[in-house]
C-alpha cells in the first residue's frame, strides 16, 4: 500500500450573505491514484478513510 495522509477542511456558506467559510475539519487517508496525490492499494479499501489504524 502507498497511502497519502491530508487534512479535509468543511467549507459552510452563509444563507444570508451568501459568503463561505472554513469550519474545522478532519484527518483522512487516500487510497487510490488522483493527479494532487499518488496513492495505491491491493486490498480494496475505499477511496477515503479516516486517519485511524483501525480503517486499515
Amino acid at each position: 500500500m502507498v497511502l497519502f495522509a491530508n487534512y479535509k477542511t468543511f467549507v459552510i456558506e452563509d444563507d444570508k450573505t451568501k459568503s463561505k467559510k472554513a469550519q474545522g475539519g478532519r484527518r483522512v487517508m487516500r487510497t487510490s491514484h488522483h493527479p494532487c496525490w499518488d496513492a495505491k492499494n491491493r486490498h480494496g479499501l475505499a477511496d477515503e478513510l479516516d486517519f485511524e489504524f483501525s480503517q486499515y
